[in-house]
């Protein structure tokens, strides 16, 4: 099928971003900016600018405003130049800003003398001081016009900042390499000691639908509940988590772990690369790289915790956190205490989480059964499946014959079938999602009538908040 329904189209030459050769002086600059930024102040952008270290290295408002320290390295230059595409616009126009920056750049650092605001907006042309002004007031013209530089500099630097935004869909041009394309100020590893505040606020609860996919390029969409319509959250990421704890996102090219905190383009970084991720009720969980420990999300501290040594996969749920061993599979229920797990179950091929309840598939994939509360205690829900998909509203398995979804009425071995064959299910309340097997669109089933409705068009995943 064609164009996704719920992509937003690129901005027109015309529209969207007014064009910086336009303003041949200070004021006009300023009015031009202005429209861009819309009605943030100079003030909150520098603020807003300083808590993006990795395009400014500025440390607080301030310093931003007084004294601006934009870095000149192509990396920077780079960065900026895809905050601005991901924002839709065109790569001619994204030279012109970078243009524009670079001149007031070089006149800030590098004043003509009687260099004054229309030089510094644009005309590079010495413009000599009026005849009769005496040397301080020819200095003070100066001093004026580097302070007006300045802060225009601070205000167009934040304000390319703040365009990494959601918005507009990406240029088709490549991305700059060197930038991950995440609204982030940090990057790095997430210790085991308290580090810096959050940057842009805690990771907030899922609100609103809590339905989300990643597309192709790896954009973030949350759904809006209304048709097809979709609003997209964030960029560049490969996998979702989803749950009371929060959304959470894989970064496509650095594989770190981010929060969303509720505000479009706005996400916090949580934990450095690991080798899976786990929500069960409020609580976040970390299977550390190389699977050499499970770590427990301190969300006030902002700090992980060791629950316990190696283990080979997570399971969380209403019912609870499990975890398998690397060595034998056995299954274990987390008690809630460092360091203390309780031995529940042999392998299984798979295993799901309902509100209440966990299941387990045998490994050969012959029977589903449902753990009984007690150890090694599990009793037959069903036969044969290939995959198991759970949250608060029951139970669902994928036939092996044809991949159609069965739900399980909670009575052993009565099951009944609910939808196609689909590369994927997600449950939210009462209503469930499909992604087609190909990819194509993600439909939604309602939850009244139990019939089924396209939302969306190709994705590449696809989650839901439980």
């Amino acid at each position: 099928m064609g164009e996704p329904a719920d992509r937003h189209s690129a901005t027109p030459a015309t529209g969207g971003f007014p064009d910086p050769d336009t303003a041949k002086d200070f004021p006009a600059f300023q009015e031009l900016l202005s429209q861009v930024r819309g009605s943030v102040s100079y003030g909150e952008l520098a603020r807003q600018a300083a808590r993006t270290g990795s395009t400014l290295s500025s440390s607080s408002a301030h310093h931003v405003i007084n004294k601006p320290d934009i870095p000149r390295s192509d990396r920077n230059r780079q960065h900026i130049a895809t905050v601005l595409r991901i924002r839709g616009m065109r790569a001619e126009d994204v030279e012109k800003w970078l243009t524009v920056l670079d001149r007031l750049w070089q006149a800030e650092l590098h004043p003509q003398d009687g260099q004054d605001a229309d030089a510094l907006a644009g005309d590079t042309s010495p413009v000599p001081s009026p005849a009769g002004d005496t040397p301080s007031q020819a200095t003070g013209r100066r001093r004026l016009a580097i302070t007006a530089g300045a802060v225009l500099v601070a205000g167009l630097a934040a304000t390319l900042v703040l365009l990494l935004g959601p918005g507009h869909s990406p240029d088709t041009g490549p991305p700059a390499p060197a930038a991950s394309g995440w609204p982030v100020a940090s990057t790095g590893p997430v210790p085991e000691v308290a580090p810096d505040p959050p940057l842009s606020g805690p990771v907030a609860a899922p609100s609103g639908t809590g339905t989300y996919k990643t597309t192709a390029d790896g954009d973030v969409w949350q759904w809006s509940g209304r048709g097809t319509t979709w609003q997209r959250i964030g960029v560049s990421a490969k996998k979702l988590y989803a749950g009371p704890a929060g959304v959470f996102a894989v970064g496509l090219h650095d594989d770190v772990l981010r929060g969303y905190t509720g505000r479009p383009g706005h996400w916090v970084t949580v934990s450095e690369p690991a080798a899976d991720f786990a929500i069960s009720t409020t609580r976040l969980y970390r299977l550390a790289k190389g699977h050499s420990a499970v770590h427990e999300w301190n969300a006030a501290t902002r700090t992980w915790k060791k629950i316990k040594g190696p283990a080979q996969q997570l399971y969380g749920g209403g019912a609870g956190l499990f975890a398998t061993d690397p060595e034998g599979g056995r299954i274990s229920l987390y008690s809630g205490t460092p360091g203390r797990w309780d031995v529940i179950g042999t392998a299984g091929a798979d295993f799901a989480v309902t509100g209440d309840s966990l299941y387990g598939l045998d490994l050969d994939k012959t029977q589903v059964r449902r753990w009984s509360g007690h150890a090694f205690s599990w009793s037959r829900a069903g036969g044969a499946a290939t995959r198991l998909y759970a949250g608060r509203q029951g139970l669902y398995a994928s036939n092996p014959q044809d991949g159609i979804l069965w739900q399980y009425s909670g009575t052993p071995d009565q099951w009944y079938p609910v939808s196609a064959a689909g590369a994927d299910f997600a449950l939210r309340g009462t209503a469930l999602y499909r992604l087609a097997a190909d990819r194509s669109g993600i439909w939604r089933r309602d939850p009244a009538t139990q019939d089924w409705q396209q939302i969306s068009g190709p994705a590449r995943t696809l989650t839901a908040a439980g």
